[in-house]
């Protein structure tokens, strides 16, 4: 028994005796408009896959299967372009993160649109008021008294080396928990 399904955007209906695939729209950072179209042809493997579909870069991969959820395929093509990000970090030097998932597709065999659906990420910085965090009084601030510390203590001096200016990684997170020992019962 088929059965058809309608649906917007311009997607063709299909019946569910016909197979479909699923793929990533994604795009590239303001600073790298070429990127993708640079780095496609080094991507064309059933493992990852980077083309032109019509006016949009799409990430094709084996690993994309069913997923019960769309938000499970989105964290899979996530992943994927993760590591996407650490292949062209190694060898390109590229150490931001340069692509992003804007949306997923679900297409027919023969290329054709069923489902398009669009996602948005936006990272949001929460910061404090240099004033709120380190309180400054009379007899300094909070800031003043870890440098202070710092100069004459060298565990201080380790602590503030191993935070570090840049996001923080499990890397920096683990010598950090090693810094501090074993927690006192």
């Amino acid at each position: 028994m088929s059965r058809r399904e309608s649906v917007g955007d311009g997607a063709v209906s299909m019946t569910l005796a016909e197979t479909c695939r699923y793929a990533a729209v994604i795009t590239s950072a303001a600073l790298s408009p070429r990127l993708l179209e640079n780095i496609a042809p080094s991507f064309s493997s059933p493992i990852a896959t980077i083309r032109k579909r019509q006016n949009q870069w799409i990430l094709e991969s084996s690993t994309f299967e069913p997923y019960e959820s769309e938000e499970k395929l989105f964290e899979s093509a996530n992943n994927l372009l993760a590591q996407i990000h650490r292949v062209l970090a190694l060898y390109l030097g590229r150490h931001s993160k340069p692509l992003s998932v804007r949306g997923l597709l679900t297409l027919t065999d023969d290329d054709k649109l069923i489902r398009h659906r669009h996602y948005f990420t936006q990272k949001l910085r929460v910061v404090r008021s240099a004033g709120q965090v380190f309180n400054p009084t009379a007899s300094g601030s909070l800031a003043t008294v870890v440098l202070s510390r710092a100069v004459t203590d060298p565990a201080i001096t380790e602590a503030l080396s191993l935070v570090g200016h840049e996001a923080l990684t499990w890397g920096r997170i683990y010598d950090i928990i090693e810094f501090l020992g074993e927690p006192v019962p």
